[in-house]
């Protein structure tokens, strides 16, 4: 066992002089094949790791190398190193935020490394988090830059306090700029320029504040500018925007109306004007204020823009009627528009769903001759309906109207002459209206596909009886229909009537017997 460590150790050692002088030689992939095999079956060992990831590092992969260093940090006995080299590498890569991260790590453990805090705190300004980088650099340059080691340096920190609208501590930062290095442009024109132009730092201050979405300090140094600059209307209209933005619309209507007693030709204001008002819940207001601008717009395709906001906004307010006439307008400009054709489907939906309600309530208040009228209109609009027709016909059965009823039932039985339903309805109405004969023929032809219809049968008995026929074969005809379905009251009824109409009726010590049917 021990001949086989000691082994395996000088094997490693060959192994990793090998990489060593491949790496010496300029065979860099040679050695990071070598380096990988070697952490592959040694992964414990650190310095095999460590040259990988400066391979890495060396051809430009500095996400590789990042990521083996901050492994090996997390080692128990790895060294803070690790991690100053990992966030190196993930700053050269140009990934600032996990260089953040990972320099916050190390400066734990090293807090006296000005160099560290400085990257990072460049990084911090990269990333746009000035609040953080100032504290980071505040630390290692002071907090106007007078001690930092470049002008770089201090002008990082200068910038983050323009941004923090510390227009006095970049001012001073931008001062020791110029006393490090006279040679920065930047820093000796904005110094010239902030003692020049005092009086358009509020201006600035709220420019500055809108970059970082900071609405309320905005429109507080706008409306200090307009106080001394009220003819200033570009800074106004920037004053609506960020009320606007802020959700402050009723402030910001009116700077919008200000504006544009200015400068009324603005569209674009104006469309910016009306969806404010929208917010404000003012629908009628920028409903005016789009077709205004939809009437007066040069080019079609803004025309069509600003009408979609119109019916988007008589739709969301239940303005139906409105809706419709906007809808009809968008479609004369561009044939097919989607939401203008939505709209005009569900107007003409709603017209023929009112049609068909209006009906309804007629025929539920037994106005039936009214209801028939409707429904023909509506069949008029918008196309004949098998279903209404049926419906037509029963509405004249219900107002006894036979005629009327016997024609509509007939039209609807051309079309749908299987329908034993509604041939059963006719026959019962030509029954009601004394046309026997033909209700007859109506049913026989209802047994004649479906020879097992018991109330066919029924009603067809019903008429022969009534008609006087053999009351033997009346009383047959209503057995069968009893065999078929004994629950059938009327039929049980007549028939015991019949039987007691044909039973035998013997004279009692007559000479001769005879049954009533003369058999």
């Amino acid at each position: 066992e021990s001949r086989r460590t000691r082994a395996e150790q000088l094997r490693a050692q060959y192994e990793m002089r090998d990489a060593e002088q491949m790496m010496t030689e300029g065979r860099t992939a040679d050695a990071e094949a070598a380096l990988l095999a070697i952490t592959a079956k040694r992964p414990e060992e650190i310095s095999p790791a460590v040259r990988l990831a400066e391979i890495y590092s060396a051809t430009g992969r500095f996400t590789e190398a990042a990521r083996v260093f901050e492994k090996l940090s997390d080692r128990p006995d790895a060294s803070a190193g690790h991690l100053l080299r990992a966030a190196q590498n993930h700053e050269w890569s140009g990934d600032d935020a996990s260089a953040v991260l990972v320099y916050r790590r190390y400066l734990e453990q090293d807090r006296g490394d000005r160099a560290a805090r400085t990257a990072m705190g460049r990084a911090l300004v990269r990333l746009g988090r000035c609040g953080e980088a100032v504290d980071e650099l505040g630390m290692v340059a002071g907090s106007t830059g007078a001690r930092a080691t470049s002008a770089a340096v201090a002008l990082d920190l200068a910038r983050c306090y323009d941004r923090l609208k510390r227009s006095d501590l970049a001012l001073a930062a931008y001062e020791s700029v110029t006393r490090l290095d006279p040679r920065v442009t930047e820093a000796q024109r904005i110094v010239a320029q902030r003692r020049r132009d005092a009086e358009q730092a509020p201006l600035r201050r709220a420019y500055a504040a809108i970059e970082v979405k900071d609405n309320g300090t905005a429109a507080l140094e706008l409306n200090a500018y307009l106080e001394t600059h009220p003819e200033d209307a570009e800074a106004r209209l920037q004053l609506a925007r960020v009320l606007s933005w802020s959700s402050r619309f009723e402030s910001s209507a009116a700077a919008y109306e200000q504006y544009l007693s200015a400068r009324p030709d603005d569209s674009t204001a104006r469309r910016e004007l009306a969806q404010v008002l929208a917010w404000r819940g003012l629908t009628a207001d920028s409903i005016r204020q789009y077709q205004a601008l939809a009437a007066k717009a040069a080019d079609p395709e803004q025309a069509i823009e600003d009408l979609g906001s119109v019916l988007r906004l008589q739709t969301q307010a239940g303005d139906l009627d409105g809706a419709k006439a906007t809808a009809e307008r968008l479609v004369q400009l561009r044939p097919g528009h989607e939401a203008a054709s939505q709209v005009l489907n569900q107007a003409a939906l709603r017209r023929r769903a009112a049609a068909t309600e209006a009906a309804q309530a007629l025929t539920a208040l037994g106005r039936y001759p009214e209801a028939i009228e409707a429904y023909r209109q509506y069949q008029a609009e918008y196309g004949a309906d098998p279903a209404l027709g049926l419906l037509v016909s029963r509405l004249h059965s219900w107002g006894r109207d036979y005629p009327g009823a016997i024609t509509s039932y007939r039209d609807y039985l051309t079309a749908r002459p299987d329908d034993s339903v509604a041939r059963a309805e006719l026959a019962a109405v030509l029954t009601w209206a004394h046309q026997t004969e033909e209700a007859e023929r109506e049913y026989r032809t209802i047994l004649e596909k479906n020879p097992d219809d018991v109330a066919a049968s029924l009603r067809l008995a019903q008429i022969r009886d009534q008609r006087g026929d053999d009351p033997v074969r009346m009383l047959e005809s209503y057995e069968g229909i009893l065999e078929r379905d004994p629950s059938s009251d009327e039929a049980r009824t007549r028939a015991q009537d019949l039987k007691s109409q044909v039973a035998p009726r013997p004279y009692i010590l007559g000479e001769r017997f005879e049954d009533s049917d003369d058999l």
